[in-house]
């Protein structure tokens, strides 16, 4: 299937500082990408490149000045001059709708992350739980111990992820990285809810994304403001809290009903 890519501006490979690679592909309750969203925002992140492709569903984004755009994967450049050092945040719009599209667009951006120097990356995903946490767990897997290791010192908080199966790209191009390029990758699960109850879905969960980023604060000392985030937990909690108000409202009025006297006419 066709890969379109259209570079924005060129970055001078030779001038960047030990990259590192942050990617959130939408997911579970859109936690790695609400994540990755929010970084590109607080760092003033600069687009440099978008890449296309044929597998993506077939819709068009709206955006806030009334125009559309195709949906594509979209790389940013963060230049971070207080611990001096570059990182490549990586989100998309959607993935791809097949196995075979999936494995191929992440084959194609490892070959990309590779001709960058991106010495490790970092993907942000979901553990799924039934219901949102105020103070989620992440857990982490790598590609090898030492990675692991590495993190593990840098966030105590860490649990390590030792069964299962992590599915989409959050989970094949940190693999096919190593396996193709010996670019080390991590991948961090933070606990997220999609479904709350069967009346109401929520689109997304801020609470793990905010999670996410903090975890990312303490392994590379960013010191990105998760206040923004906050707030939307905040709002979340609060319309969960409206709904089980309702719920057991609801119910109450249907015991009430049921335990009504029989009225015969006639």
């Amino acid at each position: 299937m066709e890969i379109l890519k259209r570079k924005i501006f060129d970055i001078d490979i030779k001038s960047l500082r030990s990259p590192i690679c942050l990617q959130g592909m939408p997911g579970i309750a859109l936690a790695g990408k609400t994540a990755i969203d929010h970084i590109i925002k607080f760092s003033n992140a600069k687009k440099f490149m978008e890449v296309c492709y044929a597998d993506f569903p077939p819709n068009v984004i709206v955006e806030g000045n009334g125009k559309v755009r195709t949906a594509q994967c979209e790389f940013y450049l963060w230049r971070n001059d207080r611990i001096g050092r570059d990182f490549i945040l990586l989100t998309s719009d959607w993935q791809p709708t097949t196995i075979t599209g999936m494995n191929e667009l992440s084959a194609h951006i490892t070959d990309i992350l590779n001709g960058l120097k991106v010495e490790i990356i970092v993907a942000l995903a979901a553990s799924p739980v039934n219901m949102p946490k105020r103070d989620p767990k992440v857990f982490l897997t790598g590609t090898s111990e030492e990675v692991i290791e590495f993190f593990k010192s840098k966030d105590k908080s860490l649990i390590l992820l030792t069964d299962g199966v992590i599915t989409g790209m959050n989970g094949i191009v940190p693999i096919l990285a190593k396996i193709f390029y010996g670019i080390e990758g991590v991948i961090l699960l933070g606990e997220a809810a999609q479904r709350v109850d069967r009346w109401f879905a929520l689109s997304k969960d801020p609470s793990a994304s905010k999670a996410l980023v903090k975890t990312l604060n303490r392994v590379f000392d960013l010191n990105i403001d998760t206040s923004p985030l906050e707030v939307e937990v905040e709002k979340m909690f609060r319309l969960l809290h409206e709904i089980k108000e309702s719920a057991t409202r609801r119910t109450e009025r249907i015991k009430k009903e049921e335990k009504r006297e029989p009225e015969y006419i006639g």
